[in-house]
């Protein structure tokens, strides 16, 4: 799992991607960006963010494959069930309209 590191000197805030050996961005360094952009402007002396990769020669590769796909399967599948919920909340409607019909 990556790690952003932030320094923030006065005006100037650093945000370096660290993830050994191969530099692929993950969640949890996207979530540790989001939180970290938060508060860095919301401190009014900031003037400028340098987005930067930790090691040498490396910032950021591409996002983490094998993650991104437990994330897409999990996408997925919420899909599914919201999919499905509606299908059942739609028969369970229609099996209640029926059974009010036939006691008329």
């Amino acid at each position: 799992m990556g790690e952003l590191h932030i320094d923030q000197d006065d005006k100037i805030a650093v945000f370096r991607f660290d993830n050994p050996p191969l530099g692929f961005l993950d969640g949890a360094m996207t979530s540790a960006l989001e939180e970290g952009l938060d508060h860095v402007l919301g401190q009014p002396g900031t003037r400028a963010i340098i987005l930067t990769g930790a090691q040498d020669g490396v910032f950021i590769r591409h996002f983490d494959l094998p993650e991104l796909s437990q994330s897409a399967e999990a996408l997925a599948a919420s899909a599914r069930l919201r999919r499905n919920g509606r299908g059942f909340a739609e028969s369970l409607a229609a099996r209640t309209n029926q059974k009010q019909h036939m006691t008329r």
